[in-house]
């Protein structure tokens, strides 16, 4: 019994600092308050590239904006690379005419790494900006990215996206969560470098950059994480903002939650060691705390039922074991009513619980090698 008490406790314990403690703890460390970067002596020269896959419904207003954002004369431009798209993306990207503007348009579908690949070979400015095709960028936003790297030490920078949702079907959760990503990302770039960067904007230095393997499912998190192992920052720049339209349906974004779990555990399991052994403490510290622990919250989860499952009928693990089966019972209420979505008391533990099966889900096709390397929006 002794190592049921101790299972069910430990487990917990990690769920709670995952989801409140690491925050909490970030905001007591010494030395996390931020120090202001100045702008440069110089400007840096900056491609933006953005990857489409059948984006007819936004590549039009996206390269528009993508054209439209403030940035001196001469030192931006912009690549756009379709991955075999067989609606009318090509077309409408091709109806532009803007010196500025490079489009490449692969003829097989390839996966979004090696749109990307393919993109960054014609890439030689000082930096990269990453974004995709359903996000509008600020027109200050290219700007803010860049100001930062006039500190050496940075070698990557992710800005701040707003949600917006496509249709009102329910509450946009995720809306919910990345406000607290954010608030995680302002803190661990105060602190020394972000855990990941927001694949919806980003930026990096080229020389950081290198091609990626074609099957990567995670571009922008391998991206992210190898500027972090080479031993630079990645910081969070809410300056540099924009706003993505996503779909609200949970089960639409359950699909993406489940590509990125995959695609996040099959990272992991690339990561060099002896790079991370390597690696700035801090950021060794991000991302256990913010990202391994939270891959594996669903399955610290099943351990929290069955250890208590183990220690009923004492009257503490009844309590804890009646509000598991209460957030799971709403979760599955939500799930075969949506109407109760629209309520906080069954939307949150529907949510909570949708995504961290998404994350279970995840794993098990990054074991199984099913998850594929194509993508496709979540909206359709």
């Amino acid at each position: 019994m002794i190592l049921a008490h101790a299972t069910f406790w430990i487990a917990a314990g990690l769920v709670v600092y995952t989801y409140l403690g690491y925050a909490l703890l970030l905001w007591l460390l010494p030395g996390w308050r931020r120090a202001d970067v100045s702008a440069g002596e110089t400007v840096p020269t900056v491609t933006m590239v953005i990857a489409a896959y059948n984006e007819e419904r936004f590549i039009h207003d996206k390269v528009k904006n993508a054209l439209a954002v403030r940035y001196p004369e001469g030192r931006y431009n912009v690549v756009v690379v379709s991955d075999g798209s067989a609606d009318a993306t090509n077309d409408i990207v091709r109806e532009f005419d803007d010196e500025r503007l490079t489009f490449i348009a692969l003829d097989e579908r390839g996966g979004k790494a090696n749109a990307l690949n393919n993109a960054l070979r014609v890439v030689d400015t000082d930096l990269v900006v990453f974004t995709d095709a359903n996000v509008f960028l600020d027109p200050d936003a290219i700007e803010a990215l860049a100001a930062v790297f006039a500190d050496p030490a940075t070698g990557a920078v992710t800005g701040r996206v707003e949600l917006e949702s496509i249709e009102e079907n329910e509450p946009l959760g995720e809306g919910a969560y990345m406000r607290y990503e954010r608030l995680l990302q302002s803190l661990e770039s105060d602190y020394w470098s972000v855990a990941g960067v927001d694949g919806a904007l980003f930026a990096a230095r080229r020389s950081l950059v290198d091609e990626l393997p074609p099957d990567t499912v995670l571009d922008d998190f391998t991206l992210g994480v190898n500027v972090a192992l080479a031993g630079f920052r990645v910081r969070y720049e809410p300056r540099a903002s924009a706003v993505e339209q996503v779909p609200a349906e949970v089960a639409q974004e359950f699909r993406r939650k489940t590509r990125i779990a995959a695609g996040s555990f099959q990272m992991l399991s690339r990561l060099p060691r002896p790079a991370f052994r390597a690696a700035p403490a801090r950021f060794r510290f991000a991302f256990l705390s913010h990202k391994l622990l939270r891959w594996y919250v669903p399955f610290l989860l099943v351990v929290i039922l069955l250890s208590n499952l183990v220690l009923l009928p004492q009257p503490v693990y009844a309590l804890t074991l009646a509000g598991q089966l209460g957030i799971y019972g709403a979760a599955l209420l939500a799930h075969l009513v949506p109407g109760l979505r629209q309520s906080g008391v069954f939307y949150v533990p529907y949510y909570f619980t949708a995504m961290n099966l998404a994350l279970m889900v995840g794993w098990f096709r990054h074991r199984r090698n099913q998850q594929s390397v194509t993508w496709s929006r979540v909206d359709r």
